[in-house]
């Protein structure tokens, strides 16, 4: 079960990122609900932090299997792929909701990385 939530956690992050940008993306058309969107962006913000907080410290427990390495590795690589082809299809929307998801739990996987080498490194 805790692996689940290692792979729940980013999807879930990347579908709000997708509601978040087709939100803003209606921006012009609704002007009079631009609060609104700020404030839906502000608590999707809010639970990305949450998110991010809960999977940094799952992380290290779960990545003592090497199955879970190689799904770590996928999670990273396939959003780039993703977004490659997108570009390259001319589909280029506003990605500064999943650059910002992607780049966060990035910076959770280098974490655990960096505190496992000096945690090895102690012992």
């Amino acid at each position: 079960m805790k692996k689940l939530y290692l792979f729940i956690i980013p999807i879930i992050s990347y579908i709000l990122a997708y509601i978040i940008t087709g939100l803003e993306d209606q921006i012009p058309l609704y002007s009079e609900s631009v609060i609104k969107i700020y404030i839906l962006k502000y608590i999707f913000i809010i639970l990305l932090g949450l998110f991010i907080c809960f999977f940094s410290k799952r992380l290290p427990f779960i990545l003592k299997h090497n199955m879970t390495i190689i799904l770590c590795l996928l999670s990273i690589f396939l959003p780039i792929i993703l977004w490659i082809y997108l570009i390259r299809t001319n589909f280029v929307g506003n990605f500064d909701n999943y650059f910002l998801v992607f780049f966060l739990y990035l910076g959770g996987y280098l974490n655990t990385i960096i505190s496992h080498f000096t945690k090895k490194g102690d012992a």
